[in-house]
């Protein structure tokens, strides 16, 4: 008979090796991804996002959307990225919004800034930058300048780049009552992170 701590130690190195292959693959993946092959990095990731793992939907949604034809594939992007999204992946809410204001034929525009402001409201910096702009351009709704400056504010806040430097660009673009109320609803909101999401 197996000792119980022995049995304990077999299941954990069974589990261990079980997931090695998966460590692996998803490593190959990314490193493909980061060099721009995207048929490598699809071979690696779409198993381990056929599983559920939701960095590797992010990551093969990205890469079919990012790759030249016949490889590129927005249907299927759309699909790993809303699989992504509904576990609370915030670059693939952000790539989601990207992929209908900028691949769609014709743009969704409505639909993009809800998922910007899907991930803008979980505290994500690109998320906010993103419903900023859709705010200050008014593609979707009607242009709102006090919010464009309140995501913008908090966006620069979190440290985001671009969004300080745009800010700083168009701020000739705001009146001092659009700076002041957004400044103010910056002040007061309160984002609600979200505990666990895979970045």
């Amino acid at each position: 008979m197996i000792p119980t701590i022995v049995r304990t130690a077999l299941a954990a190195l069974a589990c261990a090796l079980l997931a090695a292959p998966a460590a692996a693959g998803f490593k190959e993946g990314t490193l493909a991804y980061s060099h721009g092959d995207y048929a490598t990095a699809l071979k690696e990731l779409e198993p381990l996002a056929a599983q559920g793992d939701a960095s590797a939907q992010y990551l093969a949604g990205a890469a079919l959307s990012n790759a030249k034809p016949p490889l590129q594939d927005f249907a299927q992007a759309e699909k790993w990225l809303r699989s992504a999204a509904a576990q609370g992946h915030l670059k693939a809410m952000v790539s989601l919004g990207n992929l209908f204001a900028f691949y769609a034929q014709p743009a969704d525009y409505k639909q993009a800034l809800e998922w910007f402001k899907m991930a803008a409201e979980r505290c994500d910096p690109e998320g906010e930058f993103m419903t900023g702009l859709g705010y200050f351009e008014g593609k979707t709704l009607e242009k709102d300048l006090p919010s464009a400056w309140m995501w913008l504010t908090l966006a620069s806040l979190r440290g985001h780049l671009i969004a300080a430097v745009t800010q700083h660009e168009i701020t000739d673009r705001f009146s001092a009552a659009d700076k002041a109320a957004g400044s103010e609803r910056a002040r007061q909101w309160r984002c609600q992170p979200q505990a666990g999401a895979p970045r």
